[in-house]
């Protein structure tokens, strides 16, 4: 019994670390920087304040070669619940955002 339980506790511990290995890739992403950067520089525009940052959700490449960054809202480090915004981007420039922030 012990020893199930701890192989399942070890096999939790290797997912949360591949998932956290997957997040911290997910921000690091060229793209990912791009459009946190762009909604910062336009917090004020979108109704928020400096206390808002966002983070990458996903990062999806369409069959045209457009990109579309999902993001999650956070306020003071706290995730909003249903604060996200979609970058729809090509050649590397926003063309639209699509947004649902609080």
């Amino acid at each position: 019994m012990r020893t199930s339980l701890a192989l399942r506790l070890i096999a939790s511990a290797g997912i949360a670390s591949a998932l956290c290995a997957q997040e911290a890739a997910r921000q690091a992403s060229p793209l990912s920087s791009h459009a946190r950067q762009y909604l910062q520089a336009r917090v004020f525009e979108l109704g928020l304040d400096a206390t808002h940052d966002f983070a990458a959700r996903s990062v999806h490449q369409d069959e045209l070669g457009g990109d579309h960054i999902r993001v999650n809202q956070h306020y003071q480090g706290v995730k909003v619940f249903g604060g996200e915004a979609i970058l729809h981007m090509r050649d590397g420039a926003v063309r639209e955002v699509t947004d649902a922030l609080v």
